[in-house]
């Protein structure tokens, strides 16, 4: 998979970049992301840059909620909650 061939600052840039994929109601998403195909479940995703990011997800989501202005701090929230992180 690519993202098993990404440095640290590129999964940086792939996680911000999937923000931009649309999702629909199944938690499936509707464009191909990376090497993901259409219909891939978003958690699916999540866990790989969890398991590839170097200090995991949680990491991965404080550097990305730190280093750009365009995201809705809600979303980290959310999403650092369904992980048992926050």
């Amino acid at each position: 998979m690519i993202i098993d061939k990404m440095t640290p600052q590129q999964m940086q840039l792939a996680w911000m970049a999937l923000e931009d994929i649309p999702i629909d109601d199944s938690e499936e998403i509707e464009e191909k992301f990376l090497d993901y195909p259409i219909g891939t479940f978003v958690e699916e995703i999540w866990h790989d840059f969890d398991r590839r990011y170097p200090q995991g997800l949680k990491a991965l989501i404080e550097y990305c909620r730190n280093n750009r202005t365009y995201v809705n701090d809600e979303d980290y929230d959310w999403l650092l909650e369904y992980l048992g992180e926050n």
